[in-house]
């Protein structure tokens, strides 16, 4: 767990902290605040990423410069870190997923507390905004430069009527009818986030 707060310190450190950001989130926060959620997230390593989490603990990622739609796991956990219980966010891509900020090959988890997650946040709405759970390339080559759902959304054509993402509230949309992240799993070598 001391490595887990060391990184965050850094993390925060190179993000830039929002005004409106939440502060510790306990579990059920965290679940609120990132589940059935389109998310942009804006990091200076990174650029822009848009990611889609459902509630069934699959994770699917826009990365800049990347071609196709990234899957992946999600898990929130709680931990202590000087005595101060929190939730964890984690993420865990392919084997075969680079992290070019990190240097890291995929397959491990990479976890921080969801509220320096959070830091990262420039914009989220209810849902899969972009269908990233039903595609497998992205709309377009995103780039790192900072932006918003609303500036994305003029460049991508509206996708076909959503399918209801089992867990979420009843007007979220996105899971793909398998459910089933590792069978979309990309050939060769991809960036993965955070």
């Amino acid at each position: 767990m001391r490595r887990l707060a060391v990184v965050a310190a850094a993390f925060v450190a190179g993000t830039g902290a929002h005004a409106q950001t939440p502060g510790v989130m306990s579990v059920p926060d965290a679940h609120a605040y990132y589940v059935c959620k389109t998310r942009v997230s804006f990091s200076p390593g990174h650029g822009t990423q848009v990611s889609y989490m459902n509630a069934a603990g699959a994770v699917f990622l826009w990365y800049p410069g990347n071609a196709i739609v990234l899957p992946g796991r999600w898990r929130i956990e709680e931990v202590t870190v000087a005595n101060q219980p929190h939730a964890a966010l984690c993420f865990q891509y392919g084997a075969n997923t680079y992290n070019p900020v990190t240097k890291e090959r995929g397959a491990t988890w990479n976890c921080l507390p969801a509220h320096i997650w959070a830091r990262t946040t420039v914009d989220s709405a209810e849902g899969d905004v972009f269908g990233l759970t039903r595609r497998s390339a992205v709309p377009f080559r995103l780039s790192p430069e900072r932006t918003t759902i609303a500036e994305l959304q003029k460049n991508v054509r509206p996708q076909n009527p959503r399918r209801p993402d089992p867990g979420c509230p009843a007007h979220v949309a996105g899971l793909a009818p398998d459910g089933d992240w590792e069978h979309r799993a990309p050939r060769g070598l991809a960036e993965s986030p955070q």
